[in-house]
């Protein structure tokens, strides 16, 4: 396109996009980048850099554009799949905890805390031990002694 703008070359337009990166390259004669959500249904990143002579002189520019649609909607996609599983988390009727592999409580949902009449944040840190009948305390300590063991088999080291 030497000698042309996008908007004339690409686009078939007399003037630059609202958001154009180049022109703002142009203007200032400094990098710059522009994320835009809206052109043909795409997504985009727009990089604008300057090209300068051997005296400094800007003599123009080089327009990276690279379409992000598909991680746009992959991010979506994960962030609406992480709101679902923290719904499902916190509104079971079940309680849930995520213990590290010495029985502490990294986190707990709703019907744990009001189970033990505790507030979540007060129970991270506590250790199932202080909470659990001692009679199920074996049973427990043994699930995480197994869950630690297919650890060690699926990642040998």
């Amino acid at each position: 396109m030497n000698g042309k703008h996008c908007y004339q070359g690409l686009h078939n337009r007399s003037k630059a996009c609202r958001i154009c990166a180049a022109v703002k390259t142009l203007q200032t004669g400094e990098p710059r980048e522009v994320v835009d959500f809206s052109s043909y249904k795409k997504n985009w990143v727009l990089r604008s850099y300057p090209v300068r002579d051997e005296r400094g002189c800007l003599i123009g520019i080089v327009e990276i554009v690279t379409d992000i649609t598909e991680r746009r909607r992959a991010e979506e996609a994960l962030r609406q799949s992480e709101q679902k599983y923290r719904e499902l988390f916190e509104n079971a009727n079940d309680m849930i905890f995520i213990l590290d592999l010495d029985g502490n409580i990294m986190s707990c949902n709703a019907a744990a805390s009001r189970k033990y009449g505790y507030k979540p944040e007060r129970m991270l840190g506590l250790n199932m031990g202080s909470l659990l009948d001692r009679d199920y305390l074996p049973v427990v300590r043994k699930l995480i002694r197994d869950r630690i063991d297919d650890l060690d088999v699926q990642n040998p080291q």
